[in-house]
C-alpha cells in the first residue's frame, strides 16, 4: 500500500516560489540583452566613440597590415593586445566593413560568458535555476558597466577567455580531458585572455597567489605551462613588431597616470552592488563552519576556488580603478566574479536547506534555509538597482539622420580628411584611414615619465601627428571642440549643424564633430583665396562679392572704408606680404588711397590705386602672431567713392 505524500510546509512553498520569481526575472533580463543587442548590431555608427578607433584598427588589420608598428599619419596603433581585432577581421571579411562584425563577435562572447556561467554553477551545485540566475545576474549588469557587452570592444571576448580558463582547471567543476590536455589548454586559454586584453594577467597573477594555498601547491605546474606558453607568444609578437608590441601593450599601458581616490572601485561596489555582495557575506559563514565540520568535502574545496576567482577578477577591476581616464566597464570582471559567487551560494544554499549533505547539525539546515530566503530577497534587490533607469538604450531618429548627413557632407569634400576622433565616418565617405586621437592619447597624453627609450618612441608617436598636422598631410580636418583651429596649419571654416541632443553616443565620452577645419592656404606663404566661401568668416568691413576679377572693397560715398583679412603664418618666419589692387570699374573722379595696416602697424601709408599695381611690405619673424595676424586695409577718397578692387593677397616667406 503506497503511503500518501506529505504535504509541502509553507516556508519551503515559499522558498520555491521564491526561487522561481528570482529564475525569471533572471530569465528576462537575459533576454533583454538578447533583443536589445539585436537591435544595436546592425546601427552603422558608433554608440561610443571608441569603437570608432577600433573599428579602424580592425579594417587596418583585414587589409593585410600589421596591427603594431612604428606611427604613421595613416595609423597609430592602439594600446590593446591584437587577439580580438585579429578575429573580428576575419569576420569583416565574410560581412563587409562596418560595425555588425566586431559587435556581433561581442555579442557571441557575452552569450558564451552566459553559458559557461550557467553551466559551472549547476555543475558544481547541481541546481540548474541558481545557473540561470547566475548567468541573469551578470546579465542585468549590461547597464552598469556603461551598455558594453555588446559593443565592438574587446572586454567580453576577454572575459570569455578568463571564465573558459578558470572553468578548465583542475580542481574546477566543468574541467575535462586528461591532465596534460587540460593544463595546454588552461595554459593556451589565458594566454588568449592575455592577447585579447592585458588585464588578464593582474587578474592571473592574483588567482595564482589564491589558488596556490586552496590547491596546496598542487596547480604549480599549471602555472609554470602558463608562463611557458605566454612568454614566447609575447616575444614572438614583439620581434614581428619590430620592437613596438611591448611599447604599445605594455611600457604605455601601465605608464598611464594613477587615480588619487585609491578606493572609487570599492564605493561603486558598496554603492550599487551591495545585494550580491551582502549574498556571498550570508554565504561564507556557512562554508567555513562547512569545511570545519567536513575538511574532506570535495564541493567545499570548489566553493573555495569559485570564492579565489571572484576576489581575483575584483583585484583586476580595482587595478583599472587606480588609474585614470577609468569608465565603468571596468566593473565587469568584478560583476561576472560576483555572479558566479552569488549562483554558487543560491546553488549551495538550497542544497544544504534540502539537508541533501548529510551534516549532522539540524540547526545548520534551518540557518541556510533562512540564509537562503534572504539570499533571494537580496538577489531580486540586486535586479532592481541594476534594472533602474538604464538611460538611452537606442539611437534616435535624428541620431541616425545626423549621422548619415555628416557622412555625406565628408564624402562631398574634395580631398583627405583626418576625422580626428570617430575615424570610421571618414571609412564611410570613402576618405581611406588616419591616426586617431585615442592613440596619440594614450601614448602622448596623460602618461608618468618613462626610461629615455620609452621618451624617444613617445616622442616618434607624437611627432607622427605634429608632423601630419605642420606639412598638411590632410585637407580637411574635423574635432570635436566647437570653433577649434590648429594654427597656422588649419583654419576653422564651419560648424557640424546638429541638432542640440543628437549624434553623441549612447556611452561613454559625451564627444561628437563639432568643426570643420580646412587646411591653412597660406600657413607657409601663397595666395590667400578671397573667393573661398569657406573662408568668409576671415574677411570684415565693406567687402563685396568676389568676381573674375577680384573683390570690391570700400563704400561708394567719398571718406574712409577700412576691410580686414585675418591671416595665419607659421611663427618665427617673415614675410613679404603683397596686396595687389586695381581701381574699381565702376566710374569714379578721382583716385583712392590705401593705408597698410599689420597688427594695428601702420606699414604703407596713402599708396594710390590709379591702375593695376601691387604694394608690399615686410613683417619680420617677431611681427607673426602665434594666432591669427590682422591685415588691416583702409581705403579713402576725398571726392567720389572710396572704393578699389583687391585682386590677390600673398605672403611670400623671406629666407633668414
Amino acid at each position: 500500500m503506497t503511503r500518501p505524500a506529505m504535504p509541502t510546509p509553507p516556508a519551503d512553498r515559499a522558498l520555491t516560489t521564491l526561487r522561481l520569481v528570482t529564475a525569471g526575472v533572471a530569465a528576462a533580463c537575459l533576454a533583454g540583452f538578447c533583443a536589445v543587442a539585436a537591435l544595436r548590431a546592425a546601427y552603422p555608427f558608433e554608440l561610443e566613440w571608441i569603437e570608432g578607433f577600433n573599428l579602424d584598427v580592425i579594417a587596418w588589420i583585414a587589409e593585410g597590415q600589421a596591427p603594431y608598428g612604428p606611427p604613421r599619419p595613416e595609423f597609430v596603433p592602439i594600446l590593446y593586445t591584437p587577439l580580438y581585432f585579429a578575429v573580428a577581421a576575419a569576420f569583416t571579411k565574410l560581412v563587409g566593413y562596418g560595425f555588425l562584425a566586431p559587435r556581433v563577435l561581442s555579442i557571441l562572447a557575452s552569450l558564451g560568458c552566459f553559458l559557461v556561467l550557467y553551466r559551472l554553477v549547476r555543475r558544481q551545485t547541481g541546481d540548474a535555476l541558481s545557473g540561470l540566475v547566475a548567468a541573469g545576474l551578470y546579465a542585468s549588469t549590461w547597464a552598469l558597466t556603461g551598455k558594453w557587452m555588446d559593443l565592438a570592444k574587446v572586454d567580453s571576448l576577454f572575459l570569455l577567455f578568463v571564465l573558459l580558463a578558470y572553468a578548465v582547471a583542475p580542481g574546477v567543476v566543468g574541467s575535462a580531458g586528461s591532465a596534460r590536455r587540460s593544463r595546454f589548454v588552461h595554459a593556451a586559454l589565458w594566454t588568449a585572455a592575455y592577447f585579447t586584453k592585458q588585464l588578464a594577467l593582474p587578474i592571473a597573477v592574483a588567482l595564482m597567489i589564491l589558488s596556490l594555498p586552496v590547491r596546496k601547491g598542487k596547480d604549480g605546474s599549471l602555472w609554470v605551462v602558463v608562463f611557458l606558453v605566454a612568454v614566447p607568444c609575447v616575444a614572438l609578437a614583439e620581434a614581428l613588431s619590430g620592437g613596438w608590441f611591448l611599447f604599445y601593450t605594455g611600457a604605455t599601458f601601465v605608464k598611464h597616470a594613477l587615480t588619487v581616490d585609491i578606493w572609487e572601485f570599492w564605493k561603486v561596489i558598496g554603492g550599487r552592488l551591495w545585494p550580491s555582495a551582502l549574498v556571498v557575506a550570508l554565504y561564507l559563514p556557512l562554508l567555513a563552519w562547512r569545511r570545519r565540520t567536513a575538511p574532506a568535502t570535495a564541493n567545499a574545496g570548489r566553493d573555495v576556488m569559485a570564492l579565489a576567482f571572484t576576489l581575483s577578477l575584483m583585484a583586476g577591476s580595482w587595478s583599472v580603478y587606480l588609474k585614470q581616464w577609468t569608465y565603468v566597464n571596468g566593473l565587469m570582471p568584478a560583476c561576472l566574479g560576483l555572479a558566479l559567487m552569488t549562483g554558487v551560494a543560491l546553488g549551495r544554499l538550497r542544497a544544504w536547506s534540502l539537508r541533501e549533505t548529510g551534516f549532522r547539525q539540524p540547526w545548520f539546515g534551518r540557518a541556510a534555509s533562512v540564509a537562503l530566503a534572504a539570499s533571494l530577497l537580496l538577489v531580486l534587490a540586486q535586479f532592481a538597482i541594476l534594472l533602474r533607469a538604464p538611460g538611452r538604450i537606442l539611437p534616435s531618429a535624428a541620431d541616425r539622420a545626423a549621422s548619415h548627413a555628416f557622412v555625406e557632407r565628408l564624402s562631398g569634400l574634395d580631398g583627405s580628411v583626418l576625422v580626428f576622433s570617430h575615424g570610421s565616418y571618414a571609412r564611410l565617405a570613402g576618405k581611406g584611414p588616419g591616426l586617431n586621437s585615442v592613440a596619440l592619447g594614450d601614448v602622448a597624453g596623460n602618461v608618468r615619465p618613462g626610461n629615455a627609450r620609452f621618451v624617444a618612441r613617445q616622442r616618434e608617436v607624437a611627432h607622427a601627428f605634429d608632423g601630419a598636422i605642420a606639412a598638411q598631410r590632410f585637407d580637411w580636418l574635423v574635432l570635436d571642440e566647437r570653433d577649434a583651429a590648429m594654427l597656422p596649419w588649419y583654419l576653422h571654416v564651419d560648424g557640424i549643424r546638429n541638432e542640440v541632443d543628437c549624434m553623441y553616443p549612447l556611452t561613454g565620452a559625451r564627444m561628437r564633430p563639432e568643426s570643420l577645419l580646412m587646411a591653412n592656404p597660406v600657413a607657409r606663404g601663397g595666395e590667400f583665396p578671397l573667393g573661398e566661401p569657406l573662408l568668409e568668416r576671415y574677411l570684415s568691413g565693406p567687402w563685396g562679392a568676389p568676381g573674375d576679377h577680384g573683390r570690391p572693397l570700400g563704400t561708394p560715398m567719398p571718406g574712409k572704408a577700412e576691410g580686414r583679412l585675418e591671416l595665419a603664418l607659421t611663427p618665427g618666419d617673415g614675410y613679404d606680404i603683397v596686396v595687389a589692387t586695381a581701381p574699381d570699374s565702376s566710374g569714379r573722379r578721382d583716385m583712392p588711397l590705401l593705408d597698410l595696416y599689420w597688427n594695428g602697424r601702420l606699414m604703407l601709408a596713402a599708396c594710390p590705386v590709379a591702375r593695376a599695381d601691387s604694394h608690399t611690405f615686410r613683417v619680420g619673424p617677431e611681427q607673426v602672431a602665434e594666432s591669427l595676424n590682422e591685415l588691416r586695409l583702409a581705403v579713402h577718397a576725398t571726392d567720389g567713392a572710396a572704393r578699389l578692387r583687391v585682386t590677390a593677397v600673398t605672403a611670400r616667406p623671406v629666407g633668414p
